[in-house]
């Protein structure tokens, strides 16, 4: 049985470098492939685990209801085996997807449960992310001096315990918040935010960072510069197999392409053609 674990536990480190270098197929492969082994070993823990990591891949690919699916199942398990890092990791994860669902009210619900287990582990780094949600869904309901509060908590605690990933989750949040009133500064924090995820290989990161980015030089009518990112996120979504934001991309772009059109810019020779 130690030896199936074992072999499980390498199929999903596996999995990770699958995923870091946006090979999420393989990724997925790898993840259900440690799912079997560990059914059988009956080792709760790591059943847990493969069906959270499996859930967030089917989560990034657009697979809600699936998603979902596998994150209760892994929930329901952690509160039987009382992992309160795994049940508070489960409560953000399916936070995060009623938030994309634009349900705020259970999106809410579901961070502040997860907020308080994850702070009686001390898991710094997993409360940088949730006061982040949290900001962005105060946010999305209008409240903006407490979204505003959550984000700077999030980015005080990242900076506390030098999380890149943290920083530039918390650098993006930021970017969205001043995004309409103070787009200087929306654009200042996009490009922090990228060039962390730049120094990680953070495709997924990178694909909504050069969109955003994109559809601010937009508005501002640089071309050229929105052009170059939006390729570059569609490109990455692409090749890592992000639905969202391949339909994001490819928007933007025929946007960008109608304008060249309309203004003769398309005559131009120019090259420029989110685990446990």
């Amino acid at each position: 049985m130690e030896l199936l674990n074992l072999y499980s536990g390498a199929l999903n480190n596996i999995a990770v470098v699958y995923m870091t270098n946006g090979a999420i197929d393989k990724c997925l492969d790898y993840l259900e492939q440690s799912l079997i082994i560990v059914q059988k070993t009956g080792d709760k823990y790591q059943i847990a685990t493969a069906l959270n990591n499996i859930g967030y891949v089917l989560n990034d690919q657009g697979n809600i209801t699936k998603a979902l699916d596998y994150y209760h199942q892994s929930l329901d398990i952690s509160k039987e085996i009382d992992d309160k890092t795994g049940v508070a990791t489960l409560l953000n994860n399916i936070a995060s997807i009623y938030k994309e669902q634009n349900d705020l009210t259970r999106a809410l619900d579901y961070y502040q449960r997860s907020l308080p287990m994850l702070q009686s582990e001390n898991k710094l780094q997993s409360i940088s992310g949730v006061y982040n949600s949290i900001g962005s869904v105060e946010q999305k309901q209008g409240n903006k001096k407490l979204a505003k509060k959550y984000y700077l908590k999030s980015l005080e605690m990242a900076m506390k315990i030098q999380d890149k990933r943290s920083l530039s989750n918390s650098y993006s949040s930021l970017a969205g918040f001043y995004l309409i009133d103070n787009p200087d500064s929306s654009l200042i924090y996009h490009n922090k935010s990228l060039a962390l995820r730049r120094a990680l290989n953070f495709k997924d990161g990178i694909a909504i960072s050069t969109i955003n980015i994109a559809e601010i030089e937009f508005k501002r009518n640089n071309l050229a510069k929105a052009k170059r990112n939006a390729l570059e996120s569609l490109q990455i979504s692409q090749e890592i197999g992000y639905p969202r934001n391949i339909q994001k991309a490819a928007k933007l772009l025929s946007e960008i392409y109608e304008q060249e059109n309309n203004s003769g810019a398309g005559t131009k020779n120019d090259q420029g053609c989110i685990f446990r």
